[in-house]
């Protein structure tokens, strides 16, 4: 139930960034939906650098994920794609879990929207921020669980290929990784990329530099592992601001200013109070 109407959300936020966008003459991306389904992995991944532009793991300093992930994100919304982290309706009972949807897409060149669960960990969001733009640039819409159930088996395997493609270069991953390669190897490659170590295996895995023994101990082992709680008690406004995304607070915000929507709309499309408005937006 709380899955089913945290799209409903998503549904109604996306509904009205796409109106705004109307009222406000945007013109239709052009990159959404310009690559066909049948492309490689390794051309779809030279066609994100192109659009997205390159990975930025190079330039931040230090193995935060979260600022590699804002990284991310800042490249996509000055692209004009909104990019929104929301995984419970407001409240953390209402929270929904990793398993049941990593990452959602709306690829409409209008107002393209990606949904990234904050439950799932940062490393895991950094991967599905590019997989799901991969899913904008073939114009496919949908969510992508941790089963991969919900696109054709085809299109997920694209994409995953072509995120780690990005992620994780080949070319790097041969010159990271000795021959007899072993798990601290992996864990190293994953810590220089700021991916998941399971990402990094499955990458290693696919270049045939492990074997698949050595993959299924670290995923499973990652499996049992819960995401780390944080230290300390951030200010929930700025919380609030970061999940939500700049690029969708600034839209809702002036469009309330201009008048286009009332504030109470606007503090619903955001799930804040009208009293919380100004202070998360600006």
């Amino acid at each position: 139930p709380e899955f089913s109407a945290l799209k409903r959300r998503v549904i109604n936020l996306h509904d009205a960034l796409r109106d705004i966008a109307l009222e406000n003459g945007d013109e239709p991306i052009s990159f959404v939906n310009s690559i066909p389904t049948t492309i490689s992995s390794e051309a779809l991944a030279t066609k994100i650098t192109e659009v997205f532009g390159p990975n930025p793991c190079d330039t931040i300093r230090g193995t935060e994920e979260k600022k590699l992930f804002n990284a991310l994100r800042d490249q996509a919304q000055e692209r004009g794609v909104y990019v929104c982290q929301m995984g419970d309706l407001g409240h953390t009972s209402s929270k929904v879990g990793a398993d049941e949807f990593r990452g959602m897409v709306i690829s409409d060149p209008i107002a393209p929207l990606i949904i990234i669960n904050p439950n799932d960990t940062d490393k895991a969001n950094v991967f599905s921020l590019v997989h799901e733009f991969a899913h904008l640039l073939l114009g496919m819409t949908g969510i992508s669980d941790a089963s991969n159930s919900r696109h054709s088996k085809n299109t997920e395997k694209l994409c995953n290929a072509a995120a780690a493609e990005y992620l994780l270069p080949a070319e790097m991953c041969r010159t990271l990784l000795p021959p007899d390669a072993d798990e601290y190897d992996i864990n190293q490659m994953a810590k220089h990329f700021m991916v998941s170590d399971t990402a990094a295996a499955r990458r290693a895995l696919d270049l045939r530099m492990i074997p698949l023994t050595m993959y299924n101990a670290i995923a499973q082992r990652a499996s049992r592992v819960s995401k780390k709680s944080k230290a300390g008690k951030p200010n929930p406004n700025v919380v609030v601001k970061s999940r939500i995304g700049s690029k969708i607070a600034q839209t809702i915000f002036d469009a309330a200013m201009n008048g286009m929507i009332s504030f109470g709309t606007a503090a619903n499309l955001l799930g804040i109070s009208i009293s919380r408005l100004e202070k998360v937006c600006s």
